[in-house]
């Protein structure tokens, strides 16, 4: 198959409320905030190894490719990495 032959999927979460000590008359004394990682490792026959690390927070609102890495060995003269 074209697919992944070792896939390994890692990472972690939090999520939460920060309280501040100001008037609630003035706004809120509170907010929610969450962030995360996930993390991809996968080989291909042993001749492709890939990492893929995305993480997002509350603070941007997004999701960011924080790191990307491939090898790819074809013979032991002859080798890539990006």
């Amino acid at each position: 198959t074209t697919f992944a032959q070792d896939l390994d999927i890692s990472g972690w979460g939090a999520g939460g409320y920060r309280f501040y000590a100001r008037n609630q008359l003035n706004g809120f004394n509170q907010e929610s905030y969450y962030g995360g990682k996930i993390q991809f490792d996968f080989a291909y026959k042993k001749k492709i190894e890939a990492q893929l690390d995305l993480r997002g927070n509350s603070v941007n609102k997004s999701i960011v490719l924080r790191e990307f890495s491939a090898k790819f060995k074809y013979i032991k003269k002859f080798k890539f990495k990006f």
